[in-house]
């Protein structure tokens, strides 16, 4: 059963990826996430009681992605040069996917909902 639950909770934060890096936030919906996977909008609250805690969730996990491929990368690499210019690519590659995510968490610094504010400082 849980198993099947975190595999519907990848689901959930893989869409909402998807739509958050492509619409950004303000205009993104959860009924619009909800059936871009042929789920109840009651499902998608269970998981995610919230809009701002799934962004918070997605922009977790886009840090994530950026921590795990930079370090694959730099493991790789023969040399410091190789490693730092591995590491520079694959970030801006990330960034670059993502960017109304880790725009809108810019843009908002000042005026964080609490919900993701609260999540930020675990991530750095």
């Amino acid at each position: 059963m849980a198993k099947n639950a975190d595999a519907k909770r990848m689901k959930i934060l893989e869409a909402a990826k998807r739509r958050f890096a492509h619409y950004g936030l303000a205009k993104t919906t959860m009924a619009e996430i909800a059936q871009d996977l042929s789920f109840s909008k009651a499902l998608l609250y269970y998981y995610f009681p919230d809009k701002n805690r799934l962004y918070a969730a997605v922009f977790e996990m886009a840090v994530d992605e950026i921590i795990t491929e930079t370090t694959e990368k730099i493991n790789k690499a023969k040399d410091v040069n190789e490693a730092m210019e591995a590491f520079l690519a694959t970030r801006l590659t990330v960034i670059k996917d993502n960017f109304n995510i880790f725009e809108f968490t810019y843009t908002l610094r000042n005026e964080m909902p609490s919900d993701i504010e609260s999540v930020l400082p675990s991530l750095f």
